[in-house]
């Protein structure tokens, strides 16, 4: 059962939905509309430039100017991203190389000597390269 509440509300959806049907059939509220939108569109226009003037003037940056700071970052940080990839790879190579390098080194002595070739003991010893380049410590 409807109480009056839902009644009244029913009634009134109804009228408008009425009214509101009239009125966007009707050309000259249409044509009004239309003419209220442009308008409405050029003060936008006009509002816009006033502000972007108004910015350039006391050397503040437009929105445009902050959109394209913001994409050269992006681009700059998608850039540095790479380039840190490619460092990592890069230096996993090179501990890879003083790795095989001491190994041959250890090597080239072992057989040295086992083929008695006469290389002194303390001439033979290589070092192997640490696993990770050490970084420098701050100053603080």
């Amino acid at each position: 059962m409807m109480d009056f509440s839902d009644m009244l509300f029913k009634q009134w959806e109804k009228g408008f939905s009425t009214f509101m049907d009239q009125l966007v059939r009707n050309q000259a509220f249409l044509a009004q509309m239309g003419k209220l939108m442009e308008g409405s569109n050029l003060f936008r226009m006009v509002v816009d430039r006033s502000i972007i003037k108004a910015l350039e003037s006391v050397q503040l940056p437009t929105r445009k100017d902050m959109e394209d700071a913001l994409a050269a970052l992006r681009r700059i940080e998608v850039e540095q991203q790479k380039l840190a990839t490619r460092l990592d790879l890069l230096q996993d190579s090179l501990t890879a190389m003083a790795e095989a390098m001491a190994t041959l080194g250890r090597l080239a002595v072992d057989t040295a000597q086992a083929t008695g070739c006469g290389v002194p003991e303390e001439t033979g010893k290589a070092e192997a390269a640490p696993s990770t380049p050490k970084k420098k410590q701050k100053k603080r």
